[in-house]
């Protein structure tokens, strides 16, 4: 399985890799909450096929006001239902460092604090998730945190 997502996330990297960034990061993205749960990789998926005209991803979230925009459209639609939404960041293979999966750049983070740490009795924690409530006395809402992408969670798209 960790093959499989591997192999998705650097397909999907080196697509778009040669595609102008200004008109994919620097352009105007819409967001759309899916109220349904699934693995990291099938999230990526459906994001994908539903919006494949109009470069269909998991969220990436590039500066402050996109995570609160994010966490806002979250929050009116489900009411804190979901704790955690995948978004679109994932480890780069066996590395610390994360990725866009849509190949944006960027130097915003809201990691909670001491993540991304790579800690689950799942196995590698390579795909990102976003808190929607506060969950413990260090966390808070609109924070990220890496997270086994076996599990299912519900989930941001985006598209242009």
């Amino acid at each position: 399985m960790k093959s499989a997502i591997y192999m998705l996330i650097l397909i999907n990297v080196a697509v778009y890799a040669d595609r102008a960034r200004k008109d994919i990061c620097g352009g105007k993205k819409q967001y759309q909450f899916i109220n349904e749960t699934k693995t990291y990789a099938d999230a990526e998926l459906y994001c994908q096929q539903q919006w494949r005209n109009a470069n269909g991803h998991l969220g990436s979230i590039l500066n402050k006001e996109e995570n609160k925009h994010i966490l806002d459209s979250v929050n009116i639609t489900i009411r804190n239902n979901f704790p955690y939404v995948w978004i679109g960041a994932v480890r780069l293979m066996e590395s610390k460092t994360f990725i866009w999966i849509d190949g944006c750049t960027s130097n915003y983070s809201n990691w909670r604090s001491g993540q991304p740490d790579n800690i689950n009795k799942h196995g590698t924690e390579a795909c990102a998730e976003m808190y929607t409530v506060k969950d413990t006395e260090t966390t808070y809402p609109g924070q990220w945190n890496d997270n086994f992408c076996g599990h299912k969670r519900a989930f941001i798209c985006q598209h242009f």
